[in-house]
């Protein structure tokens, strides 16, 4: 994390606050949040990927 003015801030874990998360899909791809998929060549991450930017971006379940 940094500040407006590109200085690192340093904060305790007591003092940030948890949040709720809410889930694409639930367990495995939180919303607004970053998200990795790893795995050996060849198994399907990008067609994986693609098909759930077609989904999210048409509104599919």
């Amino acid at each position: 994390m940094t500040s407006n003015f590109g200085h690192p801030v340093v904060l305790q874990m007591s003092e940030i606050q948890p949040e709720s998360v809410r889930w694409l899909w639930p367990g495995r791809l939180p919303l607004g949040r970053l998200s990795l998929i790893a795995g050996m060549p060849g198994l399907g991450k990008s067609f994986a990927t693609a098909s759930i930017a077609a989904s999210v971006s048409t509104g599919s379940p």
